[in-house]
């Protein structure tokens, strides 16, 4: 997941479009009881997606911040 997301982050470097890969963590469903709500798993996903076009691209993180590849 880390290659594809670089690569698509240097594919697509001059456009409008940002590739970002992000790790919501463990989330309870009626699967299984282990991890936090919903909620909690979104909000790093949204944070990412209303990033602005002068943000970086290729980045990894969670609900703690960047993570190194």
């Amino acid at each position: 997941m880390n290659a594809i997301t670089q690569a698509l982050a240097i594919d697509l470097e001059g456009t409008n479009v940002k590739v970002h890969a992000v790790c919501p963590g463990l989330t309870a469903t009626d699967m299984s009881e282990y991890g936090g709500p919903v909620d909690d798993a979104a909000r790093e996903p949204v944070r990412v997606a209303l990033l602005g076009s002068d943000s970086p691209t290729g980045t990894f993180s969670n609900a703690e911040g960047a993570l190194p590849w």
